[in-house]
């Protein structure tokens, strides 16, 4: 299985992010995944306009996926709240229930410093 990292954009956005809708409309464990508070999802177009925003304000979101099967999306990471003063962000990540337990937050994690750092881990 050949993975990578997919850094969603402006003009990808509409081959990736129904999959991460779906995943947060699917999650059954939200509360467990964050500790910022849980908001109801909003309809998929507000969403987009809200990721969109989001991306346009320098918030990355990487999507993790098998390009041996057809991109098929296994995961995101994100990093988000970057401060200059500190250089310091946040990073989360996400893999739906069907893909973990299963070694891939390990290889998104590795693939995802690799490209933020531009190191070899």
């Amino acid at each position: 299985m050949i993975r990578g990292l997919v850094l969603l954009t402006g003009g990808n956005i509409e081959d990736y992010l129904p999959d991460l809708y779906e995943w947060s409309h699917t999650e059954s464990e939200k509360e467990q995944h964050t500790c910022r508070p849980i908001i109801e999802l909003p309809p998929y177009n507000n969403y987009k306009e809200n990721v969109l925003k989001r991306l346009a304000n320098g918030q990355l979101i990487y999507i993790l996926v098998d390009k041996s099967n057809s991109n098929k999306r296994i995961g995101k990471i994100q990093l988000f709240d970057y401060n200059s003063r500190n250089k310091s962000a946040e990073i989360g990540y996400y893999l739906p229930l069907r893909h973990r337990k299963q070694g891939y937050a390990n290889v998104l994690l590795e693939l995802f410093l690799s490209t933020m750092l531009n190191v070899r881990i």
